[in-house]
């Protein structure tokens, strides 16, 4: 008889470590913008993503308000770059990581396990560009 209080004491401590489990994500959201110098958006600029861990690159596109946004991403080390556009040069970042098709671009971290299960969007990515007169 003494070891049945044990067991559902036992069964509730799993029950409550499984329910915490699933409250944890394992995936993240990274979000940024490409301006021009006067801060206005610049729609249709290609920016590339890639884990430095498996070397699998992922590329979105910039919609009209210039923001650019990739969900669902594993945990791990990523590139950030935009992809260089003909009559259009890079002003922001200035240094930082190289990018494989040119310019700079940013170092994110996302974490294996995310608390809380409201996943995190890393913000801030930001790219300035200037168009190059011909």
């Amino acid at each position: 008889m003494l070891t049945k209080p044990r067991h559902w004491g036992l069964a509730f401590c799993l029950f409550l470590a499984s329910t915490l489990a699933v409250a944890q994500e394992t995936r993240a959201s990274l979000r940024g913008i490409v301006a021009d110098a006067t801060g206005s958006a610049i729609p249709g600029v290609s920016m590339q993503i890639t884990n430095a861990g498996t070397g699998v690159a992922l590329t979105t596109t910039t919609n009209d308000a210039g923001d650019y946004i990739l969900s669902q991403l594993p945990g791990g080390t990523y590139l950030v770059c935009e992809v260089p556009q003909t009559g259009w040069q890079q002003t922001v970042p200035m240094s930082g990581p190289a990018c494989p098709k040119g310019g700079f671009g940013y170092i994110v971290v996302i974490p294996d396990v995310i608390p809380d299960g409201g996943g995190i969007r890393f913000l801030g990515n930001d790219f300035g560009t200037v168009a190059v007169a011909p």
